[in-house]
């Protein structure tokens, strides 16, 4: 599909081209009483638009316009369905059938087309026969809908093929019966490109139930997988219909035209990473010994973690005697996933191993940023609380990601004795380093308390870190939660107030007028808060909030 379409809705037209048809659809008695001559500037705009649901309505004007302006028509007929992708049209189909007489264009010509005007567009059709007679096969009558596909089948353009493949489901059966003959009738070498341009169409209409057409498929699917036709499968490699890649490489892994290595190879290099894990989960186990040997160290610095960790396991049953060298690898991989697998092999061989050693000589060795990460990544899932020591420092660090990772690996060996690490983290310019620090308190609430929170609200360089803070109200109590965030809906900082409103409005939902009594202190201190709020919160906020108060009060 093309990068123009992509931004285009075929379910329905803008404003733009709704104007234009209805310009075109404006009355003109002297002009149609003599042959109806159709103003041909506008049919420039609609093909410059590029919307396919137009199309129907300039298939109507195609009858009895002369010869030029046939041509012109049937043009933007083409070129606006030209980069509608097959796997599109069924989208199409449903929309053409359900244009209305509530709509802003008139659709009554559409409508009322018949099988006969059919026919008659036929003859006069050149190479632009399918996509127009196309169109007419997504009318909702079911007579048009079956002259257009016999129609279709006299078209050997193959650009005819998807709009048959559509009518396959058809609900009505003779028009089904008729698509079904003609789809058979293209099994064939002739057609071999057209079928792998509807890949991603057939497999869709594969997953239908309104009626059976799974042999029609297997028997085109063991056309695409003959010898012959590799050239041509190739090219669904290269589809940007991911969905037709897929196809095409389960096609190609029971195709003789390819070896099973060229499918992996070509496989790992896809940029869909599903077609990288099926690559590994379903084809590699047929690889011969060196050909899967060969691949390994593509398959480790895939970027795709399940493929990483595929190759991995596969490996580790393939090839035994070698699995150790490779997990030894795996332990310094970036996913956490990963390593955990290394872990589990490598503990298969030796239960009493510690990794935490591993990692700690990886953090004490000069390393890149991502190593080095990583080495602290590992420390926290395999240390000690005695380690928290060894990796505060990198707190500090100043690549984000070591700090990021320090904080990350500190909360999980030992928080209680991490908390102004993490506090301080609030103030760090890395979003990510903020969120991962806000996490942590999160997560151990004895950390903080108002003040402190308060603080950072007020304090922190970033806005990141002054929001992260205010979240962490919620793990400060109810009460306290409610006199911050009422404080902080008086900043003059315009969307850290309002990120304070909204959790005061969640405050609301959830409050319940039956719980523990605020400390008298606190309510004295939110009751004097809200008094201030008279132009920062909305009044139905406030006297909600007044009600709840009163029964403390």
């Amino acid at each position: 599909m093309s990068n123009r379409l992509a931004s285009i809705d075929v379910m329905r037209l803008t404003s733009q081209a709704t104007e234009i048809l209805r310009a075109l659809q404006a009355p003109q008695p002297v002009l149609r009483l003599v042959g109806g001559r159709v103003d041909l500037s506008l049919i420039d705009k609609l093909r410059q638009l590029g919307e396919p649901l137009a199309a129907p309505a300039l298939i109507p004007l195609l009858l009895g316009a002369q010869a030029p302006t046939f041509d012109r028509i049937a043009s933007v007929v083409a070129a606006i369905l030209e980069p509608v992708s097959p796997a599109r049209l069924p989208e199409l189909d449903d929309a053409c059938r359900s244009l209305g007489q509530y709509d802003l264009v008139d659709w009554s010509a559409w409508r009322g087309l018949t099988p006969n005007d059919v026919r008659a567009l036929e003859s006069s059709l050149g190479r632009e026969a399918a996509p127009v007679l196309g169109v007419a096969s997504f009318h909702r009558s079911g007579y048009v809908r079956e002259a257009a596909i016999m129609s279709l089948d006299r078209t050997e353009s193959g650009g005819e093929l998807p709009y048959l493949i559509v009518r396959l489901n058809d609900w009505v059966t003779p028009v089904a019966e008729a698509a079904r003959a003609a789809v058979v009738r293209r099994i064939g070498a002739p057609w071999v490109a057209e079928w792998v341009r509807c890949l991603a169409l057939v497999s869709r209409m594969k997953a239908t139930t309104r009626r059976g057409h799974d042999d029609v498929i297997e028997r085109a699917f063991a056309l695409l997988r003959d010898e012959r036709h590799g050239d041509a499968l190739r090219e669904g490699f290269r589809s940007n219909d991911r969905v037709a890649r897929r196809v095409a490489y389960m096609l190609a892994r029971d195709s003789t035209a390819f070896s099973i290595a060229q499918v992996v190879e070509l496989a790992l290099r896809d940029r869909d990473p599903m077609i990288r894990l099926d690559a590994i989960r379903e084809a590699m186990p047929r690889l011969d010994d060196t050909s899967f040997l060969a691949l390994l160290d593509t398959i480790d610095a895939n970027p795709f973690m399940p493929v990483r960790r595929a190759g991995l396991h596969a490996a580790a049953e393939r090839f035994p005697d070698r699995a150790v060298a490779r997990a030894e690898r795996a332990l310094m991989d970036r996913n956490p996933a990963v390593r955990e697998l290394a872990r589990f092999q490598l503990t298969q061989r030796d239960a009493g191993r510690s990794f935490a050693v591993v990692y700690r000589d990886e953090i004490a060795t000069p390393n890149t940023a991502a190593r080095l990460s990583t080495a602290l990544a590992g420390l926290g899932e395999t240390g000690e609380p005695a380690d928290a020591r060894v990796i505060e420092p990198f707190a500090l660090h100043a690549r984000s990601s070591v700090r990021r990772a320090a904080v990350r690996a500190l909360a999980r060996l030992d928080p209680e004795a991490s908390g102004a690490v993490f506090v301080r983290a609030l103030s760090d310019s890395s979003p990510r380093v903020i969120h991962e620090s806000r996490d942590a308190l999160a997560a151990n609430a004895s950390l903080i308390d108002l003040d402190t929170v308060r603080r950072v609200v007020r304090d922190a360089p970033t806005l990141a870190g002054r929001i992260a803070a205010l979240a962490l109200g919620q793990s400060l109590g109810k009460w306290r939660s409610l006199a911050l965030w009422l404080e902080a809906s008086m900043s003059p900082e315009l969307e850290l107030a309002e990120h304070a409103r909204q959790l005061l409005r969640m405050w609301v939902i959830r409050a319940n007028r039956s719980s523990v009594a605020p400390p008298a202190r606190e309510l004295v201190e939110i009751d004097a808060t809200l008094a201030r709020t008279r132009f920062s919160l909305d009044d139905s906020i406030r006297r909600e909030l007044s009600e709840m108060l009163d029964v403390w009060r």
